[in-house]
């Protein structure tokens, strides 16, 4: 059994990317909340409540930058990765980001398993952050 090593909520439109992405971090331990809009995405929070640890955005749907605001409100250490084109840039909310990517527009097999590399590795890096060793206390 893998080991559960973190949450993803990714909005994208599209479905090709989010399965594959699902399939590729799942073989990982990671788990994916694949939203095709900022309503989707929103819905499953509140059904869900998971604790999410990077929310990918696709700077091309209207809305994700009010929802990754919303979420950074509530979660301070979330990363924000926002996937950009060249059509469209997200300027409203460049200061939240973590991180930002050009869009993939063909989810190859070596542009998947690069994303998911990515983001086990950011995971690890927070899993690092967030744990503080225990002294010994000296008498």
């Amino acid at each position: 059994m893998i080991e559960h090593r973190g949450s993803v909520l990714i909005v994208d439109r599209d479905i090709a990317f989010l399965l594959v992405m699902a399939q590729e971090l799942a073989r990982k331990g990671i788990s994916l909340i694949p939203s095709t809009s900022v309503r989707e995405a929103r819905s499953m929070l509140q059904k869900l409540n998971p604790s999410i640890d990077i929310l990918i955005i696709n700077c091309g749907l209207t809305g994700v930058c009010a929802l990754a605001s919303e979420m950074r409100r509530r979660a301070s250490a979330l990363d924000v990765v926002a996937i950009v084109s060249a059509n469209r840039q997200c300027s409203a909310c460049r200061r939240l980001l973590t991180f930002v990517s050009r869009d993939p527009e063909h989810p190859e097999p070596p542009v998947i398993q690069k994303w998911g590399r990515l983001i086990d590795n950011w995971l690890a890096a927070k899993r690092k952050i967030a744990v503080v060793p225990e002294r010994p206390v000296k008498n």
